[in-house]
């Protein structure tokens, strides 16, 4: 024989596991909606980021994920040791393009917990994706 009470346990939990399934499927749903209201009324070739903040983008992704260059060595010493070491050059950092694109979707997730405009973050977002598909190194 089920006892009563646990009848109603049983019943509850699986309610509560309907209504939370159902609360994130439209969660995740409402994302992609309200997502593309931040390019509503917006032509293309408006939304390619120029001028100023291009060129630090740019920068900061050749500072973060150039290649490094030998350093022009300066001999102070007569020792032929120290000019070896000061004449090898430091290692290329390898980056990956997951590595790459991690780093936009950070800085992307960054701009918007900083409560900026959403338009101006996916601005920003696209061009450093673009960096990262165009291979910035």
């Amino acid at each position: 024989m089920v006892k009563t009470y646990q009848f109603k346990y049983t019943k509850m939990v699986y309610q509560f596991f309907i209504l939370f399934t159902s609360v994130m499927l439209l969660l995740l749903f409402a994302q992609s909606v309200f997502a593309e209201g931040v390019f509503a009324d917006k032509e293309k070739a408006q939304h390619q980021l120029s001028g100023v903040d291009l060129n630090r983008i740019k920068a900061e992704y050749q500072i973060r994920f150039g290649k490094t260059q030998k350093a022009t060595p300066s001999y102070k010493s007569k020792n032929p040791w120290d000019k070896k070491k000061k004449t090898v050059q430091a290692p290329s950092n390898k980056v990956s393009w997951g590595e790459c694109r991690d780093y936009a979707i950070h800085k992307r997730n960054r701009c918007y917990r900083e409560g900026r405009d959403a338009y101006r973050c996916e601005q920003m977002y696209e061009t450093r994706t673009g960096l990262c598909d165009s291979g910035v190194n």
